[in-house]
């Protein structure tokens, strides 16, 4: 996905974690596409962004 710096993939929490320069609603929608339950945890990514500038998007697959 063009725009992204770094992601995360915490299987335990069942949660990914995608940093760079992207729209949050992008992120959801290409994760949806796994077939999964998708919800978007904007105060997770909220409380993770370093910069001003970076966008974070933390997204929860079940």
């Amino acid at each position: 996905m063009e725009g992204v710096e770094s992601y995360d993939i915490g299987l335990k929490e069942q949660k990914v974690t995608v940093k760079g320069n992207v729209q949050p609603e992008a992120v959801l929608q290409t994760v949806s596409k796994t077939g999964k339950k998708t919800t978007f945890n904007e105060a997770e990514a909220e409380a993770e962004a370093e910069a001003p500038a970076e966008s974070v998007s933390a997204v929860t697959v079940a």
